[in-house]
């Protein structure tokens, strides 16, 4: 036992780069399409129409890691002596939803800070309830909201030095609302910025892994996938951060979609899907007429649920 430990282990920090490899690897394809000047007049963010196939590649490639990452980690944790009792593995039984949060917009800041010298305010609405948790993988959705804020303060600093202002307290607060509750099925955070928005016909783009809105070079700090809270993220610039928390979000049931207002700014709405196994779902209800009792399924006497259903 301790010796497959060992092996996981080796394997998961073997492959703990491999974001950032593909991630280089993809710059590097479009930076050889513009050498060869094939498309000249046309915008080298906007090609990813002309090779659908890498994109497909990759959402498959990294929809397969989700999964085989998961595992090894689960089987790691599981194996280790763990001090949080509301832990499975990985899995929070309890993951406070507000501390997650808080934690998210204090990373993107600093990390903004550390690129542009500054960061705007950060604002949280909701979670009123503070008792409210849902069982989750806190480092996936800290992952998530950690791209998505930190795309927003970009989006708000860029836009409003644009304009002339430098000061970051005259510049509007990025807004976080959580809408949380106990009759939820899932939960919704919504990232609300007023950096400017996108054009509509590009909004389909960003799903891309070779599009990026960076208009400057900020790909600093290499990143951390593992442990997500010990590592900063780039900035900007790879292009993988939307796609990535997208695959996140739809592996564990949930989603993320995005709004644009031109001209004004962005709203982000990431579902999150409470574990399936945690959800009380309700007993179909049985044939009319009918009790609970045995009944033959290919020759052979089975028991029967109030549902009707042979278990």
């Amino acid at each position: 036992e301790g010796n497959v430990r060992t092996c996981m282990r080796k394997i998961d920090e073997r492959h703990v780069n491999v974001m950032e490899t593909l991630s280089q690897g993809v710059i590097e394809f479009k930076e050889e399409i513009k050498a060869t000047n094939k498309h000249q007049g046309k915008n080298l963010s906007l090609l990813i129409a002309d090779y659908p196939q890498v994109q497909s590649a990759l959402d498959r490639f990294f929809s397969d890691r989700i999964g085989t990452s998961f595992l090894v980690r689960q089987h790691i944790c599981l194996r280790e002596m763990q001090v949080d009792d509301t832990y499975i593995g990985l899995i929070n039984r309890e993951t406070d939803l507000y501390e997650v949060v808080r934690d998210a917009c204090s990373t993107a800041r600093h990390l903004c800070e550390l690129v542009y010298g500054d960061a705007p305010e950060t604002e949280i609405l909701g979670c009123r309830d503070r008792s409210l948790s849902i069982p989750h993988i806190p480092s996936h959705i800290f992952y998530m909201l950690v791209e998505l804020i930190k795309n927003s303060l970009r989006a708000v600093l860029e836009n409003y030095r644009d304009k002339g202002v430098d000061d970051v307290y005259e510049m509007p607060p990025i807004v976080i609302t959580v809408a949380d509750s106990r009759n939820n099925e899932d939960v919704c955070i919504k990232i609300s910025d007023q950096g400017g928005g996108i054009r509509h016909k590009n909004l389909r783009h960003v799903w891309s892994y070779m599009y990026t809105t960076v208009k400057t070079d900020v790909r600093k700090h290499s990143f951390d996938e593992r442990g997500m809270e010990d590592a900063l993220p780039p900035m900007a610039g790879f292009g993988f951060g939307l796609p990535i928390s997208r695959l996140y979000a739809r592996y564990f049931g949930g989603d993320l979609q995005l709004v644009s207002m031109e001209g004004y700014g962005m709203d982000a709405y990431l579902h999150i899907g409470r574990l399936p196994h945690t959800r009380s779902e309700p007993k179909q209800p049985g044939r009319p007429g009918r009790r609970p009792g045995r009944r033959r399924v290919d020759g052979e006497e089975t028991k029967e649920d109030e549902g009707g259903q042979p278990f």
